[in-house]
C-alpha cells in the first residue's frame, strides 16, 4: 500500500490538473470534502470490525477502494463522464475522493489494530512486548516503499511523454490514454498485492482472545510467584 500510496500522491497535481483539468480552487474543493471523512470511517471501523473481523473488513475496504480508485480515469477516456471543468465533474469526483479516503482510513486503521494483535501474539510465544519493534518495522518499510512509489511517478510521467506539458492546453487525449494506460494498472496492481498479503494475516478473534487469555494468566501466575517469593524472603 505504500508504494501505491506514493505513486498516487506523487501523480495527484498531475492527473487533477492535467487529467481531469481542475483548477486550483476546484481541487481546494475535494481537499475540504476529504477534512469529513474521518467521521465516517470513526463510525465504520469497530462495526465493520466487529461484524466481518478485522482482517476480511480490512481487505474488503482496501478492495473498494482499489475498484473505485481508476473508474474516473476510465470514464474520461470512454467519454462516460461530464465535460472536463465542469460543475458535474468536480462533483463527481470530490464524491469519489471522499469514498476513497473513507475506505482508506478504514483499512488503514483495521491494519493498525492488525498489528497490535500480532504483538500479543508474539508475546505470548517469546514472553516479550516488541510493540516497538513491530511498528518501527511497517514505519520504515512504509517509508521505503512510498519512496519507491515517488520513484516510479517520474518514471510514468516520462514515458507518457508528460516532461513538456506546461499547460493544460498541452494535453492531448492521446497523452491522457498513455497516463492512464502506464499509471492505473502499476496502482491497482501494487493495492491488490497488498491485499493478497493481508490475506496471509491468521488470527482471528478466538486466536487473539486465547492470547490475550494466556497472557493474563502468565501475568496472574507471575505476579503470584513473586508475591510467594516475598513471602518467603
Amino acid at each position: 500500500m505504500g508504494a501505491a500510496g506514493g505513486l498516487g500522491a506523487a501523480l495527484y497535481l498531475y492527473n487533477v490538473t492535467y487529467f481531469f483539468e481542475f483548477t486550483p480552487f476546484e481541487v481546494g474543493i475535494t481537499a475540504i470534502a476529504i477534512l469529513f471523512s474521518p467521521p465516517l470511517a470513526s463510525f465504520l471501523v469497530p462495526r465493520t470490525g466487529i461484524w466481518f473481523g478485522k482482517k476480511r473488513a480490512a481487505m474488503a475496504f482496501l478492495a473498494f477502494r482499489a475498484t473505485l480508485y481508476p473508474m474516473p480515469y476510465i470514464a474520461v477516456l470512454t467519454g462516460f463522464w461530464p465535460e472536463l471543468g465542469s460543475l458535474a465533474s468536480i462533483a463527481i469526483y470530490t464524491t469519489f475522493i471522499y469514498l476513497e479516503v473513507v475506505a482508506l482510513i478504514v483499512g488503514a486503521a483495521l491494519l493498525d489494530s492488525m498489528m497490535a494483535d500480532i504483538v500479543e501474539d508474539s508475546e505470548r510465544k517469546t514472553n516479550r512486548r516488541s510493540e516497538g519493534l513491530f511498528f518501527a518495522t511497517r514505519a520504515f518499510a512504509g517509508k521505503f516503499m512510498s519512496a519507491a512509489g515517488i520513484a516510479m511517478a517520474g518514471v510514468v510521467i516520462t514515458v507518457a511523454g508528460m516532461d513538456g506539458i506546461k499547460s493544460v492546453e498541452q494535453m492531448t487525449f492521446e497523452i491522457r490514454g498513455d497516463l492512464a494506460a502506464f499509471f492505473l494498472p502499476i496502482y491497482c496492481a501494487l493495492c491488490f498485492l497488498a491485499i493478497g498479503l493481508v490475506n496471509l494475516y491468521r488470527i482471528d478473534r478466538e486466536t487473539h482472545n486465547a492470547n490475550l487469555a494466556a497472557l493474563a494468566e502468565r501475568e496472574t501466575r507471575d505476579t503470584t510467584d513473586k508475591a510467594m517469593g516475598g513471602d518467603v524472603r
